[in-house]
């Protein structure tokens, strides 16, 4: 009797040796899942940041090219203007050209005439 209760002692002792090694084990695994959770937790978090990131780069490009657009096109309207006034004053130059070449051919004109008149009065004469 006495040698079975030393061997149920020892293997008692050997469980509860293997429990206490067992419930450390549990708490190691719970302690790196505590762990791994964080970790988890916090590369979600930092990609909720390099999203938000990224996002909020994209609207400055965007800004940034829609800005770049726009003064583009001002400069253009401004140099097509330009160029229509720079048309426009041409335009209007040959016109007054044109004009004084007119009122020049008329006053030749005239004169032919006048002197033309003042032949035919002298031959008349």
């Amino acid at each position: 009797v006495e040698q079975h209760l030393q061997e149920n002692r020892e293997q008692m002792e050997s469980v509860v040796s293997a429990m206490n090694c067992l419930e450390m084990l549990v708490q190691e695994l719970k302690q790196k899942s505590e762990v791994a959770a964080a970790v988890d937790d916090e590369l979600v978090e930092r990609r909720q940041q390099a999203e938000v990131s990224i996002e909020n780069q994209a609207r400055e490009s965007l800004q940034m090219i829609q800005d770049q657009h726009r003064k583009s096109m001002e400069q253009l309207e401004l140099r097509y203007q330009v160029i229509d006034e720079q048309m426009k004053q041409s335009q209007e130059e040959r016109w007054q050209q044109l004009n004084k070449r007119q009122q020049a051919f008329e006053h030749r004109v005239e004169q032919h005439l006048q002197e033309n008149r003042e032949q035919m009065e002298s031959v008349v004469s």
